[in-house]
């Protein structure tokens, strides 16, 4: 099968992983809702698939409704085989239109910094454009809930707007700023809508807790850790979720990119 909608755009991502050369078509998906039912079962069985090898199974319904049900779905695919996917899904918190990023996962095979990078330039490309077309706003606002201090990194370098943004981490004061009050009551709305709401926020950091209580497994190990290059962020990491202690708690992150902060991105990850 060359495409899943008819007349929907392809695009190649070449990269390198060691020795091996992988070219994957890149498929965004827009309204799975009108895909052949038989199409559709079998993305959700390659999906399943492909969450499984990643991090284990989350079930069916998961995948139904954060993955298969949201906004735009980025699929990629190697020799007709998924290895890769990115959901976003549009939301309203407080009266304000925003995207939420639902789940990523790229196959341990082909992962990469640089494919991270093009799935990522995917995804602002086709938000961008649907932001200007309903929103009518050059600036693309958007919320996420993750652990992971690598994606805080590249996120606070390309945003303008991010918290919590691990380089305001005072070393000496072992903290950051407080959010704004826009910022703390969208990130406790996003939780009172989410499947569970009765988890923690705390204010500071706007850090969460209770995620992973029926997930354990997913908990990073210490030796799987996705430290930062930067120590800074690792140590902004140590001091508000605890890493080493394995406690499972995460960030909720609100951030605003504009055209010019996607620009940038280009030209630093996908031109060099």
């Amino acid at each position: 099968m060359d495409r899943y909608i008819k007349n929907s755009k392809i695009k190649t991502m070449k990269i390198k992983k060691g020795n091996k050369t992988f070219r994957l078509k890149a498929e965004m998906l827009k309204d799975c809702s009108s895909l052949d039912e038989k199409v559709k079962e079998k993305i959700k069985k390659d999906i399943k698939s492909l969450i499984k090898e990643c991090w284990g199974d989350f079930g069916e319904k998961f995948i139904e409704k954060h993955i298969i049900s949201a906004d735009f779905l980025l699929i990629l695919r190697h020799k007709d085989k998924i290895v890769g996917t990115a959901a976003i899904s549009r939301k309203s918190i407080l009266n304000k239109n925003l995207y939420y990023l639902e789940f990523t996962a790229i196959s341990p095979e082909i992962q990469s910094s640089r494919l991270m990078g093009k799935v990522n330039f995917a995804l602002l490309r086709y938000i961008f454009f649907d932001n200007l077309i309903k929103n009518k706003k050059l600036t693309i606002e958007f919320m996420l809930i993750s652990p992971n201090l690598r994606v805080l990194g590249s996120m606070a370098k390309i945003t303008s707007f991010m918290y919590p943004n691990p380089f305001l981490f005072d070393k000496k004061k072992k903290k950051i700023p407080p959010p704004d009050e826009e910022t703390w009551q969208m990130a406790k709305e996003l939780i009172r809508q989410s499947d569970n709401p009765n988890r923690f926020l705390h204010k500071d950091g706007c850090v969460l807790e209770d995620s992973y209580k029926d997930t354990p497994w997913l908990i990073y190990k210490k030796d799987k850790i996705p430290w930062h290059k930067n120590e800074t962020v690792n140590k902004f990491g140590e001091t508000y979720i605890q890493y080493s202690k394995e406690t499972g708690k995460e960030f909720v992150i609100r951030a605003k990119i504009n055209l010019k902060n996607i620009f940038l991105y280009y030209l630093g990850n996908i031109l060099k």
